[in-house]
């Protein structure tokens, strides 16, 4: 992603615009109140309470700003003048914005990140509401809630309008960026795992960051703050589906009718036309409610069945219509915890909300176990895909297709010759020969005998050789390769283990990204080449003799591995994925912290 201004000079340039933003309307558009309407402006006692903020340096009504050094470069440049109190008067935008803030949650989010309770302490003139009382506010409420601001005497007064105007405009900052990029974003490591880092680490360093600005620049004299700020979430099937998920799942969570289902023991399945104790629970959680004297009630009937493969293709299991303990297991998935999956992939998608444009690529979504092919945007191939195991899992990176090889040698990565080789090798003298695989010594071309090397005193991290597989049927490759730089040495490819991809679980390889449909993926990537069709593909592959096609720039596809626990289809219908890395574990515990 392209670097955006130096950190500095973009604070002060982004925070300059959204003074000229919201100011210039200032006299048009603020809240007019009565009181004390014959007094001078106190605005150069908020300005000096402001700049006493950042000489202490501390924390406002006990909050830590999220931006302090950004709102101090602003203010300073300012003279500290309050952005958000005009004439003693509370602008609109401010209004606004405060709604925006009590109606967060509709985005996943928590208005407590936003300053709200304090913001909410300091218009009701001090009242410590309980908090409860405060979300319970509608946005009319809130208008009236809005009655302490304008000109105050006392140096306490002064001081609370000073904590008002910095707390809203980190809020307004805070917001912007969370709307823009996420609130967490997740990076994979060399040591198989991901590490979970804040969004404000990358805060000022993207040309989104830009984009806030130039939005601003246009805004100016037009007093839209929903527009703005709303108009930095994505605006995609994927994220307006999950929307709507949340909605039914919060709806449920506050029912207080979910009911959990007694579990089956793993083997036993309730079949069609089979009576059961769970189904009269079953059926209510489909809406297909028994009345008290249907002697039927606990049958497992056509009706019930037709719900339950609608529900197990929603949840990625197999759409069998059989009831086995991994359905009940999924049925028994509380709203809250639905609730809290949904939040975390709606973050997800605002930190990824560009992979959803218009342009061509291939996302690998691994939790679903597909690679889907966009060209401008539209779906033109899916196809299902082998991802690593839990032990060697698959990075989540970005990178782009820079050459396809077919017929490809397969060089052993030393982690797999010690951790997969080694043993059988020592097991089976023949191995290596029946597998088609020579042996070098690191750096050199001549082969070296198996049968002279003592396999079991090599050390991981003092491999002195080199295994390579030679093309053909048993090649762990398959017969076409895709390569994309990145650190972690992964690539796409074909695989001899095609039974694989009838598992609904698809977590087998050591890290690469296998595909079921590796002809259909090349003749994608080679598209706008001569003659280089299905009959072509396919000779290349099945040849025996390794061949290396170079893409030139303009034939370079982007690929991205991400990491979704749901899909959505282009109506909007979503189908919940299992967490088989556990990652939205810890993505949690990033949304659920009070700070960035």
């Amino acid at each position: 992603m392209k670097k955006g201004f130096h950190n500095r000079v973009f604070a002060r340039v982004f925070l300059l615009n959204i003074a000229c933003f919201i100011l210039s309307t200032a006299f048009v558009t603020s809240i007019s109140l009565d009181l004390f309407a014959n007094e001078p402006d106190q605005t150069a006692n908020i300005n000096l309470a402001i700049e006493k903020i950042f000489n202490k340096n501390e924390k406002i009504y006990g909050e830590q700003l999220n931006f302090p050094s950004v709102l101090r470069d602003y203010y300073q440049t300012q003279q500290f003048t309050p952005l958000w109190i005009h004439n003693d008067q509370l602008i609109s935008q401010a209004k606004q914005l405060i709604k925006i803030i009590k109606n967060v949650g509709e985005e996943g989010l928590n208005p407590k990140d936003y300053h709200f309770v304090s913001i909410m302490e300091i218009l009701g003139d001090g009242k410590n509401l309980e908090e409860e009382d405060i979300f319970s506010l509608n946005d009319d409420k809130i208008s009236q809630y809005i009655k302490w601001i304008g000109k105050k005497k006392e140096d306490q007064d002064i001081e609370k309008l000073a904590d008002l105007d910095v707390l809203l405009t980190d809020a307004f900052l805070t917001l912007s960026y969370n709307f823009l990029y996420g609130f967490a974003e997740s990076k994979s490591s060399m040591k198989n795992s991901v590490i979970f880092t804040s969004i404000k680490k990358r805060a000022f360093e993207s040309s989104k960051g830009e984009e806030i600005v130039h939005s601003l620049h246009n805004a100016i004299g037009v007093n839209k703050m929903e527009a703005l700020l709303y108009g930095y979430l994505p605006h995609n099937n994927y994220y307006n589906a999950l929307k709507k998920e949340m909605i039914r799942f919060d709806k449920l969570a506050k029912s207080g009718e979910w009911l959990t289902i007694k579990e089956l023991s793993k083997g036993k399945k309730i079949k069609l036309n089979e009576r059961d104790e769970r189904i009269p629970l079953i059926k209510d959680k489909f809406n297909l409610k028994c009345v008290s004297e249907d002697i039927n009630c606990d049958v497992f009937d056509e009706s019930l069945q037709k719900s339950v493969i609608e529900f197990q293709e929603m949840n990625g299991l197999i759409s069998d219509g059989v009831i086995g303990w991994e359905t009940i297991k999924t049925l028994n998935i509380s709203p809250e915890e639905r609730l809290e999956q949904v939040k975390i992939n709606m973050d997800r998608v605002r930190v990824d909300s560009n992979l959803f444009d218009d342009s061509t690529k291939i996302i690998v979504n691994i939790p679903e176990f597909v690679a889907r092919i966009y060209e401008n945007g539209k779906e033109v191939l899916k196809t299902k895909v082998v991802v690593g195991m839990v032990s060697r899992k698959t990075p989540l990176v970005s990178g782009t297709i820079e050459r396809v090889i077919f017929s490809p040698k397969w060089f052993v990565p030393d982690s797999i010759l010690i951790k997969d080789k080694i043993p059988k090798i020592t097991k089976d003298p023949q191995f290596l020969k029946k597998m088609w695989m020579k042996v070098y010594v690191k750096g050199e071309k001549e082969e070296v005998n198996p049968e002279t090397i003592d396999w079991n005193n090599i050390e991981p991290g003092d491999v002195p050789y080199r295994i390579v597989q030679e093309p053909g049927g048993a090649n762990a490759l398959g017969r076409i390769k895709f390569v994309f730089r990145n650190i972690f040495d992964v690539y796409m490819h074909d695989t001899p283990s095609k039974d694989l991809f009838g598992k609904t679980k698809r977590t087998f390889s050591s890290g690469c990204i296998r595909l079921e449909k590796p002809v259909e993926v090349g003749e994608f990537i080679l598209r706008n080449r001569e003659n280089w069709n299905k009959e072509k593909i396919e000779k290349a592959m099945f040849s025996g003799k390794e061949r290396i096609e170079e893409l030139k720039t303009d034939e370079k596809v982007p690929l991205h591995v991400i990491y979704l626990t749901f899909s959505a289809d282009d109506n909007e219908k979503v189908q919940f994925k299992n967490d088989v890395y556990g990652y939205d574990k810890e993505y949690a515990k990033i949304l659920q912290m009070k700070k960035l």
